[in-house]
């Protein structure tokens, strides 16, 4: 102990005999004389003497507390030095730009002056390290972490500092002067305030604490006397000296703060969080609403034996019987002895508060509201048990009717497939490559595909052709638009396209992945009853030469048993192209569908004797013809959505605007999801080529997660700008609360409307009969079923994330949000009627203008979880249980009302039906 702090005791216990205050006054005048130090330590010791409890209202920082007196400069002992100004005389110029005008304060973590800024003409805030203590380098630390942990917070309700320098080895922060006082004086002059000014209080409170958390950044000194109410009764939150930096709630070793304002793990363990802010939060609101401390202890040791005994702070109501009960309920949580059952965060705290709007707020600030803002926003989103079963019911209604129409609008049903499985095809391709000469490989593969283009085409013929039955074109093949495929090779099927497709291959064969490059490779296209419409075999690399001793048997090679079309009924045309392998003989026909007036085309290709190449198509189209012009229209949409996020990214990134927890989340689910779809998808081999899978799924998995995170790192950030409600579910699920209500009233929405979606899509079509969503996987086994079901949710999900980004762009450009959700949709009516315009689009402009509500209104995962369902619903459902692809649509319907029995329950609060109760 240093001579000055063994003459300050000596001082002291002298005083402390001393009762009249007079007599103190004047003895202390004498023995002090004009040593200000010496009179500061032996006040606090007096202050300490006199009031035992106010040890408890001090920080509790590593230096010598005696050091200086944490009261302001007219509190006790100091009552009638009127004179004494600190260690700079009113007047007193510094670091050549600041002039002193007062002593503000005093405290544990140093003196603050007013003072004016020369250079800047305007007042300012300028807190001095205590002299002592400028020679403590640990000290000197903290005031330098404390200017620098400060500037990262910038928010109105945060005192804003602006810079650190020095004057002869004294070091200072200029920090923005508040003309107001603090909340510790203003409840002492006043009592505790009214209830509608302190929730206009606490809500400030809040949201500057809330930005500090934001940074990561804990304050660990939260009490009254840190918080600044200006002039116009706006909050500031002040002295970050004791602060430090987390990150997502990481407890920080070490006890620093006020003892009185400390959280039990905190005071006990030195243990600080996010969690003990919000315990010294509920402190301060416990005082801001009733005027009265919260724990009743007059020493510190009767403090920690209170925290120990894990007794929790008595109820707000008990002392103002007519608070607001949202007000003590957020309170007591606030001050549960266990962190884990306080608010998750400060966010959450302000939206429980009375009448809390926190996020109109920010909105109407003009600023972006944290994720926690988001997440807290919105309300509970409980549904009663009358409404949530009423959705349950319409939903199970919806499949009802779904059962309905799909089947009748099924191009399977129409044509008679629903007893010609995969298995059966197979046989009957191998038959059909038998029968043309071809020797089976030993590797084999097959599966289903649509003919969308080539759908579209015949049936803008089959309108000019109006004898045509539309029920023979269906039934012949023109229109079904559902082919088998089957292929063989020498060789396995490996798929590795990753740079040419990224993960929508899904390392998955099919008719033309991989490429036709190995000799002796050779495959067929059927119809779903078995019928021939395309055929290809790569000749031998090497072939024995052979005399043309007759024309190819082509009428017999390809006789209307095996392709349904007499060839012999047809015209001699000319070749369009050329065949894709090597010919020596080729032929074309030409003429109309069986009992139709719709254009027909029949090519065939020979080589040294033996078929090579044969296909039917309608006039002027080929399976492999050029891209329609919608889909160029698309891919532009595709390349500015896609782009976009990426250079909006970099820019969050760079500025910290974006949610990087939330980011780093959505990336790991998607390349986990992604990672699945890939092994589920697959075409698998066998070893070694196997691991070259594994190692393939891999890395597309990889490479998704990046592009999400690049993708939500641009995207989100907007998104909460300007359309902060498409978030809140979303961003909830994001954070852990998978049982949230809202979470499961969102799921709910979504489940319904997508399933409403499926049937306007099919409905439209009832009398032509559509497409399922990709039969290769929904006819197929339940693996690739199940794949299938993965790949559309990813899909889906990152489709409606391009539809926020439009939304955001359009907001932009119009500069309100009125208009954006419109011209979005008049994007998406353009991109559908270049389709053709007929009353076959009303189908999808009705459903893209309910998707576009449902994201608008709903929100995002309401949004995706529509989108998700339409497309496993307008899969393979069928009321035909003798059908080969019977068990996948029971399978498909089975996971929808999975989603809808867990989005009911959640929505009620039944999954986290608990109530906090906190231990008294």
């Amino acid at each position: 102990m240093t001579n000055q702090s063994n003459r300050a005791r000596d001082i002291f216990l002298q005083a402390i005999d001393i009762q009249s205050s007079e007599d103190r006054q004047a003895f202390l005048n004498q023995a002090c004389q004009a040593d200000h130090n010496l009179r500061r330590r032996v006040a606090a010791l007096l202050a300490a003497h006199d009031d035992p409890e106010s040890y408890l209202d001090r920080p509790a920082a590593r230096f010598d507390v005696t050091a200086t007196f944490a009261g302001n400069a007219t509190g006790p002992g100091l009552s009638d030095s009127s004179s004494y100004h600190g260690r700079f005389l009113p007047g007193t110029k510094i670091a050549d730009r600041f002039r002193i005008v007062s002593l503000l304060g005093s405290g544990g973590m140093g003196d603050v002056y007013r003072a004016d800024d020369l250079r800047l003409g305007q007042p300012v805030a300028l807190k001095f390290l205590p002299s002592e203590l400028a020679k403590d380098q640990k000290r000197l630390d903290y005031f330098h972490k404390e200017v620098k942990l400060a500037r990262q917070v910038s928010h109105p309700n945060v005192c804003r500092v602006y810079d650190i320098g020095e004057v002869d080895g004294q070091f200072f922060i200029s920090m923005e002067y508040i003309d107001g006082e603090d909340l510790k004086a203003l409840l002492h002059r006043i009592g505790r305030l009214p209830n509608d000014k302190g929730i206009q209080i606490a809500q400030q409170l809040c949201a500057g604490l809330a930005a500090a958390h934001a940074q990561g950044v804990l304050h660990r000194d939260l009490k009254p006397a840190n918080i600044m109410i200006d002039g116009q009764g706006q909050v500031r939150i002040t002295d970050f000296g004791l602060a430090t930096v987390t990150t997502d709630g990481e407890n920080v070793a070490g006890m620093s703060g006020t003892p009185a304002y400390m959280a039990p793990e905190q005071l006990l363990r030195g243990q600080s969080s996010a969690g003990s802010d919000i315990y010294s939060l509920g402190l301060v609101l416990f005082e801001l609403f009733t005027g009265k401390t919260t724990h009743q202890a007059s020493s510190l040791a009767e403090l920690q034996q209170l925290h120990e005994d894990s007794s929790a702070p008595r109820d707000a109501k008990d002392i103002v019987e007519d608070i607001d009960p949202s007000v003590d309920r957020i309170i007591s949580r606030c001050l549960d002895p266990d962190p884990v059952n306080r608010p998750k965060s400060v966010s959450a705290i302000a939206a429980a508060l009375p009448g809390g709007q926190p996020l109109d707020a920010a909105i109407a600030a003009g600023e972006t509201p944290l994720p926690e803002l988001v997440a807290a926003s919105g309300g509970t989103g409980i549904l009663s048990p009358t409404v949530a079963t009423s959705y349950l019911i319409g939903i199970l209604t919806l499949l009802v009717l779904a059962f309905i129409v799909i089947p009748r609008t099924s191009h399977i049903q129409a044509i008679g497939a629903d007893d010609w499985p995969a298995p059966v095809l197979r046989h009957q391709a191998r038959e059909i490559l038998r029968h043309l000469g071809i020797e089976e490989q030993r590797n084999s593969v097959d599966g289903f595909a649509n003919r969308k283009r080539e759908l579209r085409t015949v049936e803008s013929q089959a309108e000019e052709s109006p004898s045509s039955s539309r029920t023979d074109l269906i039934q012949t093949g023109p229109l079904h638009g559902l082919t088998y495929w089957y292929r063989e090779s020498p060789e396995d099927f490996f798929v590795n396209e990753f740079w040419r497709e990224m993960w929508l291959s899904w390392n998955r064969a099919n008719e033309w992945s991989p490429p036709w490059t190995v000799p002796e490779m050779n495959g067929v296209h059927l119809t779903p009853t078995g019928q021939l419409r395309w055929f290809r075999a790569i000749p031998a690399a090497e072939i024995a030469e052979a005399e043309l001793e007759s024309p190819p048997e082509w009428l017999e090679w390809f006789d209307e048993s095996i392709t349904g079309i007499d060839l012999s009924s047809l015209q001699p045309a000319t070749w369009q192209g050329r065949p894709p392998d090597a010919f020596d003989q080729y032929q074309a026909w030409e003429g109309n569908w069986p009992n139709s007036d719709v254009p027909l085309k029949v090519q065939v290709a020979s080589y040294r004797g033996k078929p090579v190449f044969f296909e039917v198509m309608s006039t002027n189209t080929s399976i492999s013809g050029k891209a329609s012009k919608d889909h160029v229209i698309m891919g532009w949409i595709y390349v500015v959505v896609d782009l976009v996020p990426f250079l909006l990214a970099w820019y969050h990134y760079r500025r910290g605007r974006g949610d990087r927890r939330g980011a780093r989340y959505f990336a790991i689910y998607i390349g986990c999801v992604t990672f699945i779809a890939n092994l589920m998808l697959a075409t698998h081999v066998q070893p070694p080529f196997e691991m070259g899978l594994l190692l393939f799924a891999g890395a597309v998995g990889s490479g998704a997660a990046v592009i999400a995170w690049v993708v939500y790192m641009g995207i989100e950030p907007l998104a909460r700008r300007y359309w902060p409600s498409l978030l809140i579910s979303w961003t909830r699920l994001l954070r852990g609360s998978f049982t949230d209500p809202r979470v499961g009233r969102d799921l709910l929405v979504g489940v319904s409307f997508g399933i409403g979606f499926a049937i306007l899509e099919r409905a439209n079509g009832w009398w032509l009969g559509r497409i399922p969503t990709d039969p290769e996987a929904t006819m197929g086994n339940v693996r690739s079923l199940l794949g299938f079901v993965v790949a559309v949710h990813t899909r889906e999900m990152l489709w409606t994330f391009g539809l926020v980004v439009l939304l955001v762009v359009f907001t932009i450009v119009t500069r309100t949000k009125k208009i954006a959700p419109f011209a979005l949709f008049a994007l998406s009516a353009f991109v559908i009627s270049q389709q053709g315009v007929s009353i076959a689009i009303i189908a999808p402009l009705a459903s893209m203008a309910l998707q576009i509500w449902i994201l608008v209104y709903c929100g995002l995962l309401a949004a995706i979880a529509a989108a998700t369902v339409m497309h496993l619903v307008v899969g393979v459902i069928t009321t035909n249980l003798d059908a080969f692809y019977a068990t996948n649509g029971l399978i498909l319907v089975a996971i929808i009302l999975a989603i809808a029995v867990y989005g009911f329950v959640c929505s009620q609060g039944h999954a986290i039906g608990r109530t906090h109760r906190h231990v008294r």
